[in-house]
Protein backbone atom coordinates (compact mmCIF):
# COMPACT_ATOMS: atom_id res chain seq x y z
CA UNK A 1 0.00 0.00 0.00
CA UNK A 2 2.91 2.33 0.72
CA UNK A 3 4.16 1.63 -2.81
CA UNK A 4 0.73 2.62 -4.16
CA UNK A 5 0.83 5.88 -2.21
CA UNK A 6 4.26 6.76 -3.58
CA UNK A 7 3.08 6.23 -7.16
CA UNK A 8 0.00 8.37 -6.57
CA UNK A 9 2.17 11.16 -5.18
CA UNK A 10 4.48 11.04 -8.20
CA UNK A 11 1.58 10.94 -10.63
CA UNK A 12 -0.14 13.79 -8.80
CA UNK A 13 2.90 15.96 -9.52
CA UNK A 14 2.20 15.39 -13.21
CA UNK A 15 -1.37 16.66 -12.72
CA UNK A 16 -2.97 13.67 -14.41
CA UNK A 17 -6.63 12.82 -14.09
CA UNK A 18 -7.77 10.03 -11.79
CA UNK A 19 -8.27 7.68 -14.76
CA UNK A 20 -4.78 8.42 -16.08
CA UNK A 21 -3.40 7.95 -12.58
CA UNK A 22 -4.77 4.42 -12.36
CA UNK A 23 -3.50 3.61 -15.85
CA UNK A 24 0.00 4.63 -14.82
CA UNK A 25 -0.28 2.62 -11.61
CA UNK A 26 -1.45 -0.48 -13.50
CA UNK A 27 1.44 -0.15 -15.95
CA UNK A 28 3.92 -0.13 -13.06
CA UNK A 29 2.51 -3.01 -11.02
CA UNK A 30 3.07 -6.61 -12.06
CA UNK A 31 1.10 -8.38 -9.34
CA UNK A 32 -2.42 -9.19 -10.50
CA UNK A 33 -3.62 -9.53 -6.92
CA UNK A 34 -2.23 -6.10 -6.11
CA UNK A 35 -4.05 -4.68 -9.12
CA UNK A 36 -7.30 -6.01 -7.70
CA UNK A 37 -6.55 -4.29 -4.40
CA UNK A 38 -5.91 -0.97 -6.17
CA UNK A 39 -9.16 -1.22 -8.12
CA UNK A 40 -11.07 -1.34 -4.82
CA UNK A 41 -9.53 1.93 -3.59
Amino acid sequence: IKFHALIVLEVDKMSLTRRETYVVIMEHIESASFREVLLTL
